[in-house]
């Protein structure tokens, strides 16, 4: 809800105001797992390269860490193998967005806006090219159905 004189309270710019604003990036959310069009995420070109983006809870949840920090001071001898055991149990989301090299070079690696731990989702900005593709697959997935799409739209294959 905007204030009075049109601003948004939470960044405190006037909405309307599209200086500067890149109208061809839009933000999607995309959960772990999920098909991906063979479209880069920052550019929308056809590519088959892919980028992995790895998102762990370190320092999402204080209890463990003071439980572990205990035990290794406890068990100081296995104080090795419980912090690699530690990080095999601790929650992931592993997403393999698709980036051309030419992005990938200019950009890097994605940053997500949000990631969500319960739904396994995490929420970047991307291309409305890639967004659009990514859209025509939900559909086509939703729905059951089985219709051919573009080589362009296409699923990666897992690897």
């Amino acid at each position: 809800m905007l204030t009075g004189s049109g601003i948004c309270p939470s960044c405190g710019k006037d909405p309307k105001n599209l200086d500067g604003v890149d109208l061809t990036r839009t933000k999607v959310s995309i959960r772990a797992g999920e098909p991906l069009p063979n479209r880069c995420i920052e550019c929308g070109s056809q590519t088959s390269d892919k980028v992995r983006v790895l998102f762990d809870d370190t320092g999402h949840n204080p209890h463990r860490f003071w439980l572990v920090t205990v035990l290794l001071a406890v068990l100081a001898m296995l104080g090795g193998w419980l912090l690699v055991l530690t990080r095999r149990t601790r929650p992931t989301i592993d997403v393999d967005l698709p980036l051309c090299r030419e992005c990938k070079g200019i950009h890097g690696s994605p940053v997500p806006r949000h990631v969500d731990w319960s739904t396994h989702e995490i929420t970047v900005v991307v291309d409305k090219k890639f967004r659009k593709a990514l859209e025509r697959i939900r559909r086509g997935a939703h729905h059951g159905k089985t219709k051919r799409r573009s080589r362009a739209d296409a699923e990666m294959p897992a690897g």
